[in-house]
């Protein structure tokens, strides 16, 4: 499992911290979210829907 995983590598919590601060958005990846015809059908103000998946992380914790 993850955990099993992480105390055989040490350095993997520190790779996948790299990862996370290396991350760039795809800023296109809101535009359809932020058109007119679809600001009615957002739920939250704040919180917009991404195209994207974190299947690399789902695979980790299962």
């Amino acid at each position: 499992n993850y955990m099993e995983d992480h105390l055989r590598n040490r350095n993997r919590l520190e790779a996948e911290w790299q990862e996370l601060c290396n991350y760039e958005s795809d800023r296109g990846a809101f535009t359809i979210a932020l058109s007119e015809v679809n600001t009615n059908k957002n739920r939250y103000i704040d919180v917009l829907p991404c195209k994207y998946y974190h299947y690399y992380y789902y695979y980790y914790y299962y």
